[in-house]
């Protein structure tokens, strides 16, 4: 499955990837943001706990939610599975939302035993058979973009400190409790746009710098390299370069979060049954990330991120808030049409990029949408019964007037 959006950015979900999904460049390289992953759980397991052991999908699916012209909702759901596809009750969903626009959002909610740690992000590249890490990959991989503007420029192999270890400085470890950082990935030397990915409440930089591997004393990548995903079937976890590299797809590991999470969106420990079956306390939680594959500027990647975590206030007559009135899992605002004729008041604190509305309740045909007393054209606006996108930059307090025909849409 492929989504393929207006940027020429395309997202893919491939049998051949276990379901997990990644962006795919236009040099036959690919960049995944990971899945939830599990640390080795009691009573035996082999190898890893994670979605990429499932080369059979007996436990992945992936369904399309909706596809109009104002929004694609994709979802995945998913169990960490063993080597030989042993799972404990645990399950995840990933809900990957997108717009016009080439931004999105990822979704992970997660079931799990209480206790239970897992991994959510990694930064992983992959690439085709005989192709050799150093021959496509750029050495300034990712940039740190701090949302006060700061930027750092991170190069691969990353440097040993003199205590043999590969930690970032402390005043980056320091800045980003306050200031959380939107990270750019390149993945191949030669393409022009770059995956993003930005969380507000993330507040503590990636732990683990994967070192580079060495054969008979050569340095020969400049991250981890691993030939047991995608593809591979039967192949487990390695820790060298060998001789797959020839007939396999690989993936390079950059930086993983590890068990560092960012602060969930929402957290419930409840009763409730397990994928076996089983009736048992579980923990409920569920993050969101803003997601692009784009060659947005560094200012304009500033605007997205300052949008995503400060939504503007509106002042509605002819319809009111929703009790979720702002859901940033998909950067909407939420309310119900009560009147032929909507009028909001949007004052923005921060630059609104592009904004999303979901409206129920809409009495009919949209006849028109104006901003700022203008008339948009089709082309700056999207709208498929319920949900608005607009291509529109807000800076100061602005009036976005909605004109509906009385009639009832014939999708109500």
């Amino acid at each position: 499955m492929v989504v393929s959006l207006p940027n020429g950015s395309r997202f893919v979900f491939w049998r051949g990837s276990s379901y997990v999904p990644f962006w795919a460049g236009k040099h036959d390289t690919g960049m995944s943001y990971e899945w939830a992953e599990t640390s080795p759980p009691s009573g035996g397991f082999v190898d890893s706990v994670e979605p990429l052991m499932d080369k059979e999908l007996r436990y992945g699916r992936v369904e399309i939610i909706e596809s109009t012209a104002a929004r694609v909702h994709v979802r995945w759901t998913y169990q960490s599975c063993d080597f030989l596809y042993k799972v404990w009750g645990d399950e995840a969903t990933e809900d990957f939302y997108f717009y016009p626009d080439g931004f999105g959002s990822r979704v992970l909610s997660l079931k799990r035993g209480p206790g239970i740690e897992y991994e959510l992000s990694e930064f992983i590249i992959l690439a085709p058979q005989a192709d050799f890490p150093f021959s496509f990959l750029p050495s300034n991989i990712v940039d740190m973009l701090f949302v006060d503007g700061t930027k750092r420029e991170i190069s691969f192999p990353y440097p040993e400190d003199d205590k043999g270890k590969r930690e970032w400085p402390a005043e980056m470890a320091e800045k980003v409790q306050g200031t959380p950082i939107i990270y750019r990935v390149r993945l191949h030397k030669d393409e022009t746009a770059a995956a993003i990915y930005f969380n507000p409440l993330d507040t503590r930089l990636p732990p683990v710098i994967y070192a580079p591997f060495f054969d008979r004393g050569d340095m020969v990548t400049p991250v981890y390299w691993g030939s047991h995903w995608p593809l591979a079937r039967g192949k487990s976890t390695g820790w060298t370069i060998d001789d797959r590299i020839y007939y396999s797809p690989s993936h390079n590991s950059v930086i993983t979060w590890a068990h560092s999470r960012p602060a969930s969106l929402s957290r419930a420990n409840i009763v409730t049954l397990d994928t076996l079956g089983h009736s048992r306390l579980m923990t409920l939680e569920r993050w969101a990330w803003l997601i692009a594959m784009t060659d947005a500027s560094d200012s304009q990647l500033l605007e997205w991120a300052r949008s995503f975590s400060h939504p503007p206030s509106v002042e509605i007559t002819g319809g009111r808030l929703d009790f979720d009135s702002y859901v940033p899992e998909r950067r909407a605002i939420c309310l119900t049409v009560d009147s032929a004729t909507v009028s909001m008041t949007i004052q923005p604190t921060v630059t609104c990029v592009n904004p999303v509305f979901e409206l129920r309740g809409a009495p009919g045909t949209l006849l028109s949408v104006a901003l700022a007393a203008r008339p948009l054209k089709h082309g700056e606006y999207a709208w498929d019964g319920r949900t608005l996108w607009l291509d529109a930059k807000i800076t100061q307090p602005e009036q976005l007037q909605l004109k509906f025909a009385k009639t009832p849409a014939s999708h109500r």
